[in-house]
């Protein structure tokens, strides 16, 4: 689990250096608006871990699932603890949106948004602290859709894991959609990721410590029959 983190830090701290390069790359291929591709094939996977998503899943799982209150509990329990520290980084620490900081160092973005990020450094896009920040502009670090994301990643492939492929990929898909929409830089969206999965992991922790259960019917009817022999 160190080494993991210790990874994961290092990636954030790589991604940051490349954040402006990424973004420039993103501007030169997609354009100020990328239309088609968001609205088709990106726009969707940015909904995924979001309220509506959340609340199916609890909905599906609720109906189907004799598990329905760990998992419900395990899911709030997570989304309660991301929510705190991503909420604290939102409205503590102002860093530029992409779109914002083009704006703010170009007169045109539709057209001037690769040679405006060519001229700044990832420091730039840092405001600095403060106590209550409102302005939705500067509310870049970290990703509120990626932690969301990897919250309800982390916690349903833990209890249907045969869907673990599907789960983290709308999760990642949810993530790089915030880049491809320049509402985020790549480092935002790792870090959210990140947090999201730690909270997912805590909370899995916090329950399975205090209410071990069989992860399926068919383990329960295996121990059974172990017992009986």
């Amino acid at each position: 689990m160190a080494a993991g983190i210790v990874g994961a830090v290092a990636l954030f701290f790589i991604l940051y250096r490349y954040d402006l390069v990424l973004m420039m790359l993103r501007y030169r291929w997609l354009g100020h608006e990328p239309r088609l591709l968001f609205n088709y094939v990106v726009g969707p996977l940015r909904e995924f871990g979001q309220p509506v998503s959340v609340a199916v899943a609890l909905v599906l799982v609720i109906t189907y699932d004799r598990r329905w209150k760990r998992i419900v509990l395990t899911l709030v329990a997570a989304e309660l603890l991301a929510g705190a520290v991503l909420y604290t980084g939102k409205f503590t620490i102002e860093r530029y949106r992409p779109f914002a900081a083009v704006e703010q160092w170009t007169d045109d973005p539709s057209y001037g948004a690769v040679e405006a990020l060519a001229q700044h450094q990832p420091a730039d896009t840092w405001i600095g602290l403060r106590p209550i920040n409102w302005q939705r502009d500067w509310q870049s670090f970290p990703s509120g859709h990626s932690t969301g994301a990897f919250v309800l990643a982390g916690v349903l492939v833990r209890f249907y894991p045969e869907l673990a492929v599907l789960l983290w990929t709308l999760a990642g898909g949810c993530a790089a959609s915030r880049y491809v929409e320049a509402l985020h830089w790549p480092s935002d969206c790792w870090a959210g990721a990140v947090l999201g999965y730690l909270a997912a992991r805590a909370a899995l922790a916090l329950f399975e410590r205090r209410t071990p259960l069989p992860s399926t019917d068919a383990d329960a009817g295996v121990r059974r029959l172990d017992i009986q022999t």
